[in-house]
């Protein structure tokens, strides 16, 4: 009976099963174009709910087998994706696709919300992920911004692996103080810079007070908004990308050969009458002929000759990336899941041994879920999961503190190493093997040791955890909703160290970095008693560190916490929102409250906690538009912080906003016609603040630990100690910096091709903390007060254009300029000081520099023109030397009184961007410049100055040596006379000769693409195919000088790079 029933179930099964096959048809289509009215290639036909998809041919057409009643989604770049659904007498022979014309649907992320863009007033730049992913596989997001929005400006400072972020300013330099932004990641303060770019889905810069103004204390230097991915009702889809890059520096120095540098020296030392330093001429000309018969190497012994960039720089480093997530959802739950990997490689010839890896190396594993579960028709619970693990490597040069500045001593001085080694003294090895070292084995001497002397391992941990419930209470009144978030987030920042040459013997000196705990011999030579065996008589023989030393042990030490390594956040907030049409009137209201708990390591701490930090905001805004026509806006913040004394703590900051949509004026359509999709006026005006540089508790007396003790006693003395002294007077009316803003901004599309935006923006900012000057009588140290006020105003302009030409071709054209200027007001100058020397009127960060006016010709123009500096200098000085303006006419030339401010600055006012890219059927070329206009820096004066080494017998020199100043050739000077000694006065910096126009234009980035579309493809449940080549920073023209970045300009930080890349992009 048993197996009766088995047969007849299986039997039944398998004719339910032929039934239900019996019922698939093979379904022939075509797909047109509506407007060119021609078939469309390469068009995605797939059948919902189920891995069954092909693609279009050269004709058009299709065939696909699918049920009776199911579904066809047909979907191509570009076009409105169509749903067709397959009744039994369907007509598939001409399915007609439409532009996507949705640019006046789109809508924008804003400050606790979204709009759309067509009817916000406030003045918010936007990005879309996909954009960040063609900008040449960069490592940190804040780069890949540059040149993509007007007014956003994005400087790099180097290319280290790990910590090559760059600084953000938006609209220009408001404080002296700060001028960083604030940064939220799915509404929470996070570093954007570390989220793998595959995660995101756009990114919103919000710049004027109608944007920012919901932030309060926080938002008057802008916002940027980042928002991650979320899943959508759909079959789960897999995203697959990978890619291998390599990179170089983008430059490299220059150095005018040995036996030049040498005659230069002589040159030089003659000008200073340092006739004992002079070189011998035999020296000169043994050094003359080993060039000319071959005879020098980096490993010669006599005639060691070494390039230390090419010994120590390779050709290429390597880059990849990876990543795959997955997005679904059902009606109960949608997700996206998604892990990334990064390994961001070293540039420089480092090589592991058996006791670590020296290597400058980022390794990155990145994490994201994205949950949202409808757990009712009106209740929706979000649960965000996240974080990053990063291990940061590189060589083990010396560490002034416990942090990761790049400015503290340590980190320039070993870089610089690379520009300044003896490059002729010693080679890299002697015959034996033995390191070469200068006879003081200074830090510096032999870079191969400088790479080998350890390594330093940063880790970070971040770990994210966010809830949201919303919830719906429409069944109260329509659009009436709640909702409330929690998230807490957790990071720690340690350190291990693993020195080769460690050592805790206090007795012994290391040096300042080192140097003096390895073995190396320095030798020299008399090139005036030449050898039988073809080699030189040695005259001098030192063994370092001494003939008994033999090296020191390696030590360790693991998870040591940095300052501030330890922080903890939680976040609350509790929204109510309304949002509801009536007719032609759209009103939407919120009303928030948030509050965010800090509490960590202190700043300049590895062990002590900070006191908890609590902020506070309480948030409303009304919006309001007619037809969309006519479009209020109102957004205020009742924001606080706890740095400062009761009564100061909270403020409130409006904004007021209007626009017009003069495009929805039946007049103007009438005149007008199709023409324009949109034309709208806005303007804003409004209050925000900023409390980030403000030290907290300055309203009340600290105390300042000095160290030392006091002893009491004379036979029996006991000392006490640390010793107090009182700090900082007290400032019970501190608080934050105000700044009140006004934009007036034009948006225009035509054509829905066409898209133009033009902002004009001013700004006051008041109550900017700085020490309040005091009289001599006061006492203790000057308190800090806002007292400081400035003032800025800008011109931000973007043009678009975006059209299909037929089936096959495509293009894109989008350009920026973005111009800003800012005036000190009030700085607290002295009353009698000149006004050419008073900061206000003058730029934030001014700079001051002697004016070059000329060169001295002769002896009688150096005593009888002004002296320079005093007596002891004008005696140093000679013919050739610089002339500078005695600018207050006393006579003297003085470091303070006669320099004059400069007329532009080092940091970029003036900057340009643009995209440009087009699509023929597969293939897809995007482009991406940027340039920086009216921008001066300092050049580095080891690329400007000659001989800067050779009082240590480290002789080296520019190619431009050639142009200095001489007796024969004073007219066609380039640069001033060559001093051995006496350099101070000219070859220094500080003057208008170093500050040099560092303007730029730079291709950005570059991208090839191409898509596969096959029907096999399909067919195995492969969506999508894109192989890819692209390239960052491909080429730079500028008028800086070529041995340095003019983005960067400095010889102590990891050289800038140019990346390339191959990867690819697929999607099942």
């Amino acid at each position: 009976m048993k197996n009766k029933l088995t047969f007849k179930c299986l039997f039944l099964f398998l004719v339910c099963a032929f039934q239900l096959k019996a019922q698939q048809k093979e379904w022939i289509g075509q797909v047109w174009d509506e407007k060119l009215n021609e078939p469309l290639i390469g068009v995605t036909v797939r059948v919902e709910g189920d891995n069954v998809g092909t693609i279009t041919d050269f004709d058009g057409k299709f065939s696909i087998k699918a049920d009776v009643n199911q579904t066809l989604i047909i979907s191509y770049i570009g076009y409105t994706t169509l749903n067709v659904r397959l009744s039994a007498d369907a007509d598939l022979s001409r399915i007609t696709m439409k532009e996507d014309t949705r640019l006046l649907d789109e809508v924008i992320v804003v400050g606790y919300g979204v709009q759309k863009k067509v009817s916000s007033v406030g003045s918010i730049a936007a990005a879309k992920g996909e954009d960040l992913l063609k900008t040449g596989n960069v490592t940190s997001v804040s780069e890949a911004l540059q040149g993509m929005m007007p007014g956003v400006v994005s400087i790099m400072s180097d290319s280290k692996p790990g910590a090559d972020e760059a600084n953000l300013i938006i609209r220009g330099k408001a404080s002296w103080r700060s001028s960083s932004p604030l940064i939220l990641v799915d509404g929470i303060e996070r570093d954007m810079n570390d989220i793998d770019p595959n995660e995101i889905e756009s990114l919103s810069v919000l710049k004027d007070a109608s944007a920012t103004a919901v932030y309060g204390v926080k938002g008057a230097n802008g916002v940027v908004l980042v928002t991650t991915k979320r899943g959508v009702k759909q079959k789960p889809k897999i995203s697959f990308s990978a890619n291998f890059g390599f990179k170089q520096p983008l430059s490299q120095p220059e150095y005018a050969d040995y036996v030049t540098s040498m005659r230069m020296w002589n040159e030089a030392a003659r000008n200073d009458l340092q006739y004992a330093k002079l070189i011998p001429q035999s020296t000169i000309s043994a050094w003359e002929n080993a060039f000319a018969t071959g005879n020098v190497g980096p490993y010669n012994t006599y005639f060691p000759n070494i390039d230390w960039w090419n010994e120590m720089v390779s050709e290429v480093g390597y880059q990849q990336q990876y990543n795959i997530n997955i997005s679904g959802g059902t009606e109960f739950m949608r997700y996206f899941s998604s892990v990334g990997y990064l390994n961001d490689g070293d540039i420089f010839r480092t090589q592991r041994n058996d006791l670590y890896d020296p290597t400058f190396r980022y390794q990155r594993y990145n994490w994201r879920s994205n949950f949202d579960f409808q757990l009712t028709r009106s209740t929706l619970l979000s649960l965000n999961l996240s974080g990053r693990k990063g291990y940061r490597s590189q060589t083990g040069y010396r560490l002034n503190d416990n942090n990761e500045d790049d400015n503290s001593y340590g980190q320039p001085q070993f870089f610089k190493s690379l520009y300044i080694a003896p490059r002729n003294l010693f080679p890299i090895t002697w015959e034996d093997g033995t390191y070469g070292v200068t006879s003081s084995a200074s830090l510096g001497d032999n870079p191969r040791l400088l790479f080998d002397r350890g390594q330093r391992i940063y880790k970070y941990y971040q770990n994210f955890i966010d809830t949201n419930l919303d919830q719906d209470l429409s069944f109260i009144t329509e659009g009436l909703r709640i909702n409330g978030k929690f998230s807490y987030n957790v990071s720690t920042r340690t350190r291990d160290d693993l020195m080769r040459y460690g050592t805790t013997n206090p007795n012994v000196d290391s040096g300042p970095f080192g140097e003096k705990l390895y073995i190396g011999f320095y030798r020299r030579f008399d090139y005036s008693q030449p050898l039988e065996n073809g080699g030189y008589a040695m005259v001098d023989e030192r063994r370092w560190v001494d003939n008994e030393f033999q090296g020191e042990r390696p030590k360790a030490n693991y998870d040591n916490m940095l300052d501030g390594g330890f922080e903890k956040r939680l976040y609350y907030e509790f929204a109510l929102n309304y949002d509801r049409t009536f007719g032609n009137h759209y009103v939407a209201m919120l009303a928030l409250v948030n509050r965010n708990e800090i509490e960590g390591l202190a700043g300049g701490s590895a062990s002590s906690l900070k006191f908890k930090e609590n902020q506070e905001d309480w948030v409303t805004r009304v919006v309001y538009n007619w037809k969309e026509k006519y479009l209020l806006e109102f957004n205020g913040a009742y924001s606080g912080s706890q740095k400062f004394a009761r009564g100061k703590r909270f403020q409130f900051f409006p904004s007021y906003s209007l626009g017009w949509r003069i495009s929805e004026e039946p007049f103007v359509k009438k005149i007008t016609g199709k023409m324009f999709d949109n034309i709208k006026i806005r303007y804003s005006s409004g209050k925000v603040g900023y409390h980030q540089s403000a030290t907290a508790y300055t309203y009340q007396q600290l105390y300042d630990n000095v160290g030392g003790n006091v002893g009491f006693g004379e036979n029996e003395r006991t000392n006490y100690g640390p010793l107090y002294v009182e700090g900082k007077a007290a400032n019970p009316n501190a608080t934050w910096e105000t700044g009140y803003k006004q934009n007036l901004g034009l948006d225009l599309m035509m054509f829905n091709k066409l898209t133009a935006t033009l902002d004009m923006y001013t700004e006051k900012r008041e109550g900017i903390i700085m020490t309040v000057a005091t009289p001599a009588w006061f006492g203790i140290r000057e308190p800090d007060g806002n007292i400081g006020e400035t003032k800025s105003r800008g011109l931000e302009a973007e043009i678009g254009w975006n059209d299909r030409i037929n089936k096959d071709w495509s293009y894109w054209v989008k350009a920026n300029y973005a111009i800003n200027e800012n005036r000190i007001v009030y700085r607290n100058d002295a009353a009698n000081l000149p006004q050419y020397l008073k900061l206000a009127g003058k730029p934030i960060g001014v700079i001051n520099k002697l004016q070059v006016n000329g060169y001295y010709e002769s002896l009688d123009d150096i005593y009888n023109y002004v002296t320079a500096t005093n007596v002891s200098t004008q005696s140093n000085l000679v013919p050739g030397d610089f002339m500078y303006l005695d600018y207050d006419a006393n006579g003297v030339i003085d470091q303070t009184w006669d320099k004059i401010p400069m007329q532009y600055n080092n940091y970029p006012q003036n900057t340009y961007g643009g995209m440009l890219g087009f699509r023929y059927k597969s293939f897809q070329v995007n482009a991406m410049f940027y340039g920086v206009i009216n921008v001066y820096k300092d050049v580095d004066g080891l690329f400007l100055w000659d001989l800067s080494e050779g009082n240590a017998q480290n002789y080296f020199a520019n190619p431009d040596v050639i142009h200095r100043w001489t007796r024969e050739n004073p007219a066609h000077a380039k640069k001033p006379a060559l001093h051995s000694d006496y350099r101070g006065y000219s070859m220094s910096g500080g003057t208008t000769y170093s500050f040099q126009n560092a303007s730029y234009f730079r291709l950005k980035n570059l991208e090839l693409s191409y898509d596969l579309k096959n029907s096999s493809l399909t067919e195995i449940g492969i969506n999508t195919v894109q192989l890819y080549v692209n390239a960052n920073n491909v080429f730079t023209i500028t008028k800086f000088n070529s041995q340095v970045d003019p983005e960067a300009n400095s010889s102590g930080l990891y050289p800038l790079v140019r990346r390339y890349n191959i990867g690819t992009r697929i999607t099942f």
